[in-house]
């Protein structure tokens, strides 16, 4: 059974959801407080999860089609342009690479922009 990270984030924003609707949790603040800041940080993961594949699918589109010098030539400016951003992309996930907490990622600086 293929368990993907994206299927497995969004359940447990359901569960978190549902949670924060039950009256136990509401009546209990500090325990409220932890749910709402586990929505917040698991929100924060899937939104830059998902510009990170958008982000991705079109690198490697663009890759592929800037991949042959005889294309590179007849793109000129688009060619330099798309070589400053690959290195852009390769530096960003070289930097994930090295942050393998995702809470700690999603934490840096900007990290969205960066996308």
């Amino acid at each position: 059974v293929k368990i993907s990270v994206m299927g497995v984030l969004q359940e447990a924003l359901v569960e978190l959801q549902n949670l924060s609707f039950n009256p136990s949790v509401a009546k209990n603040g500090s325990f409220s407080e932890l749910v709402r800041t586990l929505q917040q940080q698991l929100s924060g993961a899937e939104s830059l999860l998902n510009l990170w594949l958008l982000a991705q699918h079109k690198h490697a589109t663009l890759h592929a089609l800037f991949s042959s010098t005889v294309s590179r030539a007849q793109c000129g400016d688009h060619a330099d342009a798309f070589e400053a951003m690959h290195s852009a992309w390769k530096h960003m996930m070289a930097q994930a690479a090295a942050l393998p907490s995702l809470q700690e990622t999603c934490a840096q600086d900007d990290r969205n922009k960066q996308v």
